[in-house]
C-alpha cells in the first residue's frame, strides 16, 4: 500500500520530538520558542510551512505562521508534492524534507531559541533571511518584547516608543492600528512608570496562551 507523505513525515518528526497538533501541526517547544511544522494543501497539492512562535509575543489568537516561510520557498529544489504522486516521487519529496528539517531547521532554532538570540536577530530593524517572512513592524514588535523577556527595560523603552512610531506608516485598517498603537502606549507607560510586575505578567499570560494553541483541547 503507497504510504502517504503526510504519514512518512509525521512519523520522521515524531523522531525528532514533534508532537501533533490536528491533522495539520506538528510543534516542539524549544526554550523560548515553539518550532512549528505544517501541512498545507490549498488546491490538493502538498506544501509544508516552517515557523517559529515565540512564547513571549503575544498570541493573535490562533496559530500564524508570522516568522516563518514555506519550505519549498526556502529550498527552491524542494518540488511542490501533487496529489496523484507516485511511490519514487513521495520518497524523494520526504527524503529532501526530512534532511532540510533535521540538517538546517532543527540547528536554526536551536540558534534562535531564546529571547537574547532573537533580540540579535531582530535588533536592527530589518533582517533579510531566506527561513523568516515578515514584515518591518512585525521584527521591531519581536524585538521589543524579546528586550521585555529579558529585563532590558531601557532597550525596551526605546524599541517601543519607536515601534509606536512605525504604526502610524503601516498599511493596516484603521481599527487594528489604533489597537495596536494603544497596546503599545500602555507597555510605555508601564516602563517609563517601572510598572515591571504588569509588564512580567503580560509575558506570562502571552506565552500561556501560545502554548494553550497546542496543548489546549
Amino acid at each position: 500500500m503507497l504510504k502517504s507523505a503526510e504519514s512518512v513525515l509525521a512519523a520522521e518528526l515524531a523522531e525528532l520530538g514533534f508532537k501533533r497538533k490536528g491533522k495539520r501541526f506538528f510543534y516542539l517547544q524549544i526554550r523560548d520558542i515553539i518550532g512549528l511544522i505544517a501541512f498545507e494543501k490549498p488546491t490538493g497539492l502538498l506544501y509544508l510551512q516552517f515557523a517559529m512562535i515565540p512564547l513571549f509575543f503575544p498570541c493573535p489568537g490562533s496559530i500564524h505562521y508570522t516568522f516563518g516561510s514555506r519550505l519549498n520557498t526556502v529550498y527552491p529544489d524542494l518540488p511542490v508534492l501533487e496529489k496523484n504522486a507516485d511511490a519514487e516521487e513521495i520518497n524523494e519529496f520526504c527524503g529532501k524534507v526530512s534532511t532540510y528539517i533535521r540538517d538546517d531547521l532543527m540547528p536554526l532554532m536551536e540558534r534562535l531559541s531564546t529571547a537574547a538570540a532573537l533580540r540579535d536577530f531582530s535588533g536592527n530593524g530589518h533582517r533579510d533571511t531566506k527561513y523568516i517572512f515578515c514584515n518591518p513592524e512585525q521584527l521591531r514588535q519581536l524585538h521589543l518584547y524579546s528586550c521585555l523577556s529579558l529585563r532590558d527595560y531601557d532597550s525596551a523603552l526605546d524599541a517601543a516608543r519607536e515601534y509606536s512610531g512605525a504604526l502610524a506608516a503601516m498599511n493596516y485598517a484603521e481599527g487594528l492600528k489604533v489597537k495596536k498603537r494603544n497596546a503599545c502606549e500602555a507597555l510605555i507607560s508601564a516602563l517609563t512608570e517601572k510598572q515591571y510586575s504588569v509588564i512580567e505578567a503580560a509575558l506570562r499570560k502571552n506565552a500561556a496562551e501560545n502554548l494553550a494553541l497546542f496543548t489546549g483541547l
